[in-house]
């Protein structure tokens, strides 16, 4: 899904009055242009701005997503725990690996 039409999902659904909240697999790092301390900055500032009501990381490896009991077990105790109505993920068919094995995941 592109960000700015989740974004756009995001920001309208709290327009609403509905609670969102955004769990990401991986930290997404490493990376040739980040840190995992700017990602967390990123993140808090990104948390902020759009006023989801929790966000939450499963520290899965990033550039290495595999869909293992693991994984699945970590994102099952996530949903179990928030009881979702409406899960927004990746697009199956992604050039990036880990998109398509989180949207396999999810």
């Amino acid at each position: 899904m592109p960000r700015l039409v989740l974004e756009g999902t995001i920001i309208t659904s709290l327009q609403q009055g509905l609670s969102v909240g955004v769990l990401e697999l991986t930290d997404g790092e490493p990376t040739p242009h980040g840190t995992r301390e700017k990602r967390i900055e990123e993140t808090a500032a990104s948390t902020e701005v759009l006023g989801v009501s929790w966000r939450s990381n499963l520290g899965l490896p990033n550039r290495q997503l595999q869909h293992t009991l693991e994984a699945r077990q970590k994102l099952a105790n996530v949903f179990r725990e928030v009881r979702p109505k409406t899960i927004l993920a990746p697009y199956w068919e992604d050039a990036h690996p880990d998109h398509v094995v989180a949207s396999d995941l999810v």
